[in-house]
């Protein structure tokens, strides 16, 4: 059966069905089965078919702008035999009880935007304690600098790590420290080393007493840095 065909079929059914709805319509106007006692009156009416939205048909899908029809009924919906009405209960309100229910709805309403705007209230106030907590994590990381270029500075740090990078002048170690304040310290050194007056070599996580001087300040990947020259092992902890 072409599409053609199945539309045409649609239509017969359509029209054999119509009359009978127009029939109940006619003749009953919507019966009334019942009034509550808030003044409803509930009517049985041909309303529109829920299943195919009052068109009489269902396409199993849409080809060149066209629906496409099913190939075992027409589309033909069978809820409402093709012609998109079904009989339904329909709530007819009196003014007062529909005013009733419109305060009810609008209370309801406003409740939830109230508890949506709360919502929204604290997640702000949730992303503002983020954002504060990470800038405070930031800036611990950053650390600060410390003293002032070409001052002399005694100070206890922990050795974090070494690393070493090699130029035309050599191989350059880059030794990295923090104090208990997470300030970081940095001695580049072709030929020295992080070494107590007895001979001790420090490791990394080792605690110390340094004495050096401050050759400048520098920020180096967000984190502040305090460089050092003629850097001395006075004790370790």
């Amino acid at each position: 059966m072409t599409t053609k065909e199945k539309l045409k079929l649609m239509d017969e059914i359509k029209a054999a069905n119509e009359q009978h709805v127009q029939d109940f319509i006619n003749a009953n106007k919507g019966e009334l089965i019942k009034t509550d006692r808030n003044g409803t009156k509930y009517w049985k009416r041909a309303i529109p078919c829920d299943r195919c939205g009052g068109h009489g048909y269902y396409a199993i899908g849409v080809h060149n702008g066209q629906p496409v029809l099913s190939p075992h009924d027409g589309g033909m919906c069978w809820k409402c035999m093709g012609h998109g009405k079904v009989i339904g209960t329909v709530k007819e309100y009196t003014p007062e009880y529909a005013a009733k229910l419109e305060a009810k709805r609008a209370a309801k309403q406003a409740k939830f935007e109230e508890e949506r705007k709360q919502r929204e209230a604290e997640m702000e106030l949730e992303r503002q304690r983020r954002k504060a907590e990470e800038e405070a994590e930031r800036i611990r990381r950053a650390g600060h600098f410390v003293g002032e270029v070409g001052q002399k500075i005694k100070i206890d740090v922990t050795f974090v790590y070494q690393t070493h990078f090699e130029s035309q002048f050599g191989i350059t170690t880059v030794y990295v420290m923090k104090d208990d304040e997470g300030n970081t310290f940095i001695w580049k050194t072709g030929s020295g080393s992080l070494m107590t007056k007895d001979g001790e070599t420090m490791q990394e996580g080792d605690k110390f007493t340094l004495q050096g001087t401050i050759k400048e300040h520098k920020t180096f990947r967000d984190v502040n840095q305090t460089i050092l020259q003629r850097v001395k092992v006075i004790e370790k902890k």
